[in-house]
């Protein structure tokens, strides 16, 4: 089977992580995969899904421009470098996750002399444009995938005459590499956390869609209960945005509780240090690797109904499901699992039998191929 995956976020997401990890797993289980990644964002270079492709170890790759926005000429040369792709290595899928490499592979699928199929999966839960462009677009795609219950919904409503029903399809998770079995002791010793002291983890990247401002204030407001409460906030973001997250830090005076690490590599080891993990997004979140590798890694949830987290983390079973942009429930939630540890162990528990279950990359992996041989007629 051969198989494109089209990387084209210019910055490593949960989208982007979604992309190499199923395209690692699909290789692992025999398929020849092309990764095409994009080089280009405004104008400018950018190294970082080339890196990615290396660390990966992908034997076979496409560099591509995949600027967002209309570049004609680059449009051109990436059409022309994907089609002379497609028939001389036999490409027999295209899988696409955004709309810059979704019209390149429709176009490219209907001038080759190969035609593969054409897959999409939407990450996000912003709404549908259903424009007479776009409905054209989805009614060219063999499989439309979606990552979230709340995607799902605005397809069933569009006007679109797919060729197949829309199916729900999350990420999966190394669940090795993201496991209970770490101790986290380095990371406590390194942000000074006791062993007395309740950690909290809040992964992602630094953006006002994350809700970290409510997060603070949640915070502020467990700490007066609880002040043994911290939190590690990991993650890159502009430097004005987070200058603003440190300003509202100091104001709330949790300089003491509170660090904003930036990037870090050794997210599994931080996660293995905390004793619950927050998701505080307030929109989009259409696809949540963070929500995956803390449930994969035995903890408890604290998250807002804010797109696919709903469908990920089970209320009261695996963790609590809030209303977005509620400092107050936030608090209460926090309260509740600083306090009773070993309800958070007895969540933490369930969430990674439902992930061992469901989100493993070997199973995902698994399902995908089954769905590609079906569109394929394998």
């Amino acid at each position: 089977m051969k198989v494109v995956q089209f990387a084209s976020s210019s910055t490593w997401t949960g989208e982007m992580a979604h992309v190499f990890s199923l395209s690692r797993s699909l290789a692992n289980r025999g398929a020849e995969i092309t990764l095409a990644f994009r080089t280009i964002r405004k104008g400018k270079g950018i190294p970082l899904p080339g890196e990615k492709a290396t660390e990966f170890g992908f034997s076979s790759v496409l560099a591509l421009n995949l600027d967002s926005g209309f570049y004609p000429f680059q449009m051109v040369s990436d059409l022309r470098k994907l089609i002379r792709h497609i028939d001389r290595e036999g490409i027999q899928v295209l899988h696409t996750h955004r709309g810059q490499d979704h019209w390149l592979a429709v176009v490219a699928s209907k001038l080759s002399s190969r035609k593969p199929h054409v897959v999409r999966t939407r990450h996000v839960a912003v709404a549908l444009r259903t424009h007479i462009l776009n409905r054209w677009l989805f009614e060219q795609t063999d499989q439309v995938l979606v990552t979230a219950e709340a995607i799902l919904d605005q397809f069933q409503t569009a006007p679109f005459k797919l060729k197949r029903p829309v199916r729900l399809f999350h990420g999966g998770v190394d669940c090795e590499k993201f496991t209970p079995g770490r101790t986290g002791a380095g990371i406590r010793a390194e942000f000074a956390v006791g062993e007395e002291d309740c950690l909290i983890c809040a992964v992602g990247h630094l953006a006002r869609v994350k809700g970290y401002e409510t997060l603070l204030e949640a915070l502020e407001l467990a700490r007066r209960a609880n002040p043994a409460i911290k939190c590690l906030i990991v993650g890159m973001g502009s430097e004005e945005y987070r200058s603003s997250l440190q300003e509202q830090i100091e104001q709330l005076g949790l300089q003491e509780a509170v660090t904003l690490t930036g990037f870090r590599s050794d997210v599994a080891e931080i996660m293995a240090a905390s004793n619950f993990g927050v998701l505080s997004s307030v929109s989009s979140e259409g696809n949540s690797r963070t929500a995956l590798e803390l449930m994969a890694c035995g903890l408890a949830i604290v998250a807002t109904s804010v797109g696919c987290l709903p469908d990920l983390v089970l209320d009261n079973e695996t963790g609590y499901i809030i209303p977005p942009g509620d400092p107050a429930s936030m608090a209460e939630k926090i309260l509740v699992l600083s306090e009773h540890p070993a309800l958070g162990a007895a969540m933490g528990e369930k969430g990674r039998e439902r992930v061992l279950a469901n989100y493993s990359e070997q199973t995902v992996a698994e399902e995908m191929e089954m769905l590609y041989r079906e569109i394929i007629g394998l």
